[in-house]
């Protein structure tokens, strides 16, 4: 089989110039290598130049017999060979020791960052970005320790929105001191809503500070369990409406403000010891109440 290879050896001088003919050196080639093989020639094996003026490439030096171009074996280079085990199968155990299997190389070579991103998007249904920034960051021992057992999108989210960008913002590595075990301990507690994601928060950067913090022993210690009582967050709520009639009268008009202002006054009247999402439901619930009472009332007056 011929090989057409093109290397191009110009001066810096005119190079826009130069590329351009370059880029005609292979069609001329091919046809011309073509036109010889239709009229029953052989192309050459040869070192060929392109000449600007006439477009054509003309030859330099015949590669069948120059001297430089012969192949010559090295002699401290001792010759390599390789067998695949089924080679070697009704041989001598011995000899495979002097002998270097490919089967063995094969199963040495380690995973691809690629393939170790694609396992990770089909083992746990990741998206290619998390598959990425896990691989990148080489926490995928970690993240597989952790996420077998556990609701992996949530934690996948937990894992590099949360745990990781804290490691940054406190300027950490993951070689700190910090049990796996207790990266798990925290997520779980905040997937069963047993602490708030801004507790959460203060937990993971005590535990970042501190090694030894075990996060269920900090929140106890103090009080940060997360409130699920109804009636303790309806008073919250119900609370944070008559403390701030002017916000709760700007939602109702359509301000998103007034609600931001509400839930501020809901979670200070929880500690922040409460979940956003239910607190957020329970005062547009209530409010939507008011307006329905207001309107009523309305009517009342009017008949």
């Amino acid at each position: 089989m011929k090989v057409l290879q093109i290397e191009r050896h110009v001066p810096d001088k005119g190079r826009g110039r130069q590329w351009t003919y370059f880029c005609c050196i292979p069609d001329y080639e091919i046809i011309r290598q073509i036109g010889i093989l239709e009229m029953g020639g052989e192309v050459v094996n040869e070192t060929r130049s392109f000449d600007v003026e006439t477009s054509e490439t003309v030859p330099m030096r015949d590669k069948e017999v120059k001297q430089d171009y012969r192949f010559m074996p090295e002699p401290n280079l001792p010759p390599l060979r390789l067998y695949h085990s089924i080679d070697l199968a009704k041989t001598d155990p011995d000899i495979w020791k002097s002998k270097i299997i490919i089967d063995d190389l094969e199963r040495s070579m380690p995973t691809l960052p690629r393939d170790k991103k694609q396992q990770l998007m089909d083992r746990y249904g990741i998206s290619l970005y998390q598959a990425t920034f896990i691989v990148g960051e080489n926490l995928e021992g970690v993240y597989e320790e952790l996420v077998v057992g556990r609701d992996a999108a949530r934690f996948t989210q937990f894992f590099i929105s949360e745990f990781i960008s804290k490691l940054r913002a406190l300027d950490l590595t993951w070689d700190i001191a910090v049990p796996s075990t207790r990266i798990g301990e925290l997520f779980d507690l905040r997937d069963v809503n047993k602490v708030s994601p801004t507790n959460g928060q203060w937990v993971l950067k005590a535990m970042l500070t501190d090694p030894e913090v075990r996060p269920a022993e900090w929140v106890e210690s103090r009080g940060l369990w997360q409130i699920t009582d109804i009636d303790v967050l309806t008073r919250a709520c119900r609370t944070a409406i008559e403390d701030n009639p002017n916000a709760a009268r700007k939602y109702l008009r359509g301000k998103a403000r007034g609600m931001a202002t509400l839930m501020g006054a809901a979670r200070r009247g929880t500690e922040n010891r409460a979940d956003s999402l239910t607190l957020n439901r329970m005062l547009r619930q209530m409010l939507a109440d008011k307006a329905e009472e207001g309107g009523n009332d309305a009517d009342s007056k009017g008949k």
